[in-house]
């Protein structure tokens, strides 16, 4: 009487193929659970250094020389605060709906109304080197006056502006700027 089935040798082989395949998926799984944890670490730093920030937004005006929106800025953390490189400008023109950095706004001629008149080379709020910025840095308890460079809005209009942490998603000020008359200078 003959016997069906398999040898011992194709045995050998099919279990070690399932082995090594095995073997190969839980490292694959492996590597791709370590790099989502190497990434939520950077993350949750980068929420702490945020956290620790304490940038607050204590007023948003139009500064008369230029009709541009200016922004008051204190530091109240604990620690220096690199605006230069931790922090980003944007703006939310009235109709659109996204944020658009403030360089697309002031080279881009389809937002011109929405940019003040005058030199524009030297108007975004936390370039390094500015007058009142010493190398991009603000330091604990010091306030800044940031001139933004974005148009102050016509009564009945408004322009959104918007200062995100590079670093956080979802870790943004954004403040509406819409007068109620022509005489109005606060936002």
């Amino acid at each position: 009487m003959k016997r069906k089935g398999i040898t011992p040798v194709i045995a050998v082989v099919l279990l070690l193929l399932i082995t090594v395949g095995a073997v190969a998926s839980a490292w694959g799984l492996y590597q791709q659970l370590a790099g989502q944890g190497q990434d939520n670490v950077q993350q949750l730093e980068a929420r702490q250094k945020a956290s620790n920030t304490g940038l607050t937004y204590r007023s948003v005006y139009e500064d008369s020389d230029d009709q541009s929106i200016k922004i008051n800025i204190a530091n109240t953390g604990s620690r220096a605060v690199n605006l230069s490189q931790e922090v980003s400008l944007y703006a939310i023109p009235e109709g659109e709906q996204s944020a658009l950095p403030w360089d697309v706004i002031r080279d881009d001629s389809g937002y011109s109304q929405f940019w003040a008149a005058g030199d524009t080379t030297d108007t975004e709020c936390f370039q390094m080197g500015s007058d009142d910025l010493t190398n991009g840095v603000l330091n604990e308890s010091e306030t800044y006056t940031c001139d933004t460079g974005f148009k102050f809005p016509k009564p009945t209009s408004q322009l959104t502006v918007q200062i995100n942490y590079d670093d956080v998603s979802g870790f943004t000020w954004e403040h509406t700027c819409s007068p109620q008359s022509s005489g109005s200078t606060t936002c």
